[in-house]
């Protein structure tokens, strides 16, 4: 999801599952790029100020392989913003206020 500074959505991207420790890092980053891509439509990427990524596996983004792979990513699709990853758990309850909620 992309929001405005002020928490109004304006974009949504859904991709597969991409778990570092499951998955290969560059398959995981990968994943995680469409889901941001289809949510980024629209939307300048060198507009983005922040970042944050829940995902499952963030132990291994202690890896070079797997931080490299994500760091690629994000420059592939022309963010150069921080991004701030955390543990699937600190975002999965959490919604922006107005939001669809997310399917089940």
């Amino acid at each position: 999801m992309i929001t405005t500074a002020t928490g109004v959505p304006v974009g949504y991207g859904r991709a597969g599952g991409a778990n570092p420790v499951s998955t290969p890092p560059t398959n995981a980053a990968a994943t995680v790029a469409e889901a941001v891509r289809a949510a980024l439509a629209g939307v300048d990427p060198g507009a983005v100020r922040a970042a944050v990524l829940g995902i499952a596996g963030t132990g291994a983004f202690a890896e070079p392989a797997t931080a490299a792979a994500f760091q690629r990513a994000w420059a592939g699709l022309g963010l150069r913003c921080p991004v701030r990853v955390v543990g699937d758990v600190m975002v999965a309850s959490r919604r922006v206020p107005g939001s669809r909620p997310a399917p089940c």
